[in-house]
């Protein structure tokens, strides 16, 4: 698992933007790991990642 700091200098992206992308179900979901911490399934996330390289490739020039 990975944590919002290791995520966000992982993904190019604000965690508001992030956030935002979880709540409409487009990136994935963190997991609580106490009351105050969540984490980020690592593999997830770059599953996340190839779709996104999968779209981009098919996507018309």
């Amino acid at each position: 698992m990975i944590s919002w700091r290791q995520l966000l200098r992982t993904i190019p992206l604000s965690r508001t933007t992030i956030e935002i992308k979880i709540k409409q179900g487009s990136f994935p979901r963190p997991y609580p790991l106490t009351t105050l911490k969540v984490g980020f399934f690592l593999d997830e996330i770059v599953e996340w990642q190839h779709q996104l390289v999968g779209r981009e490739a098919n996507r018309p020039r």
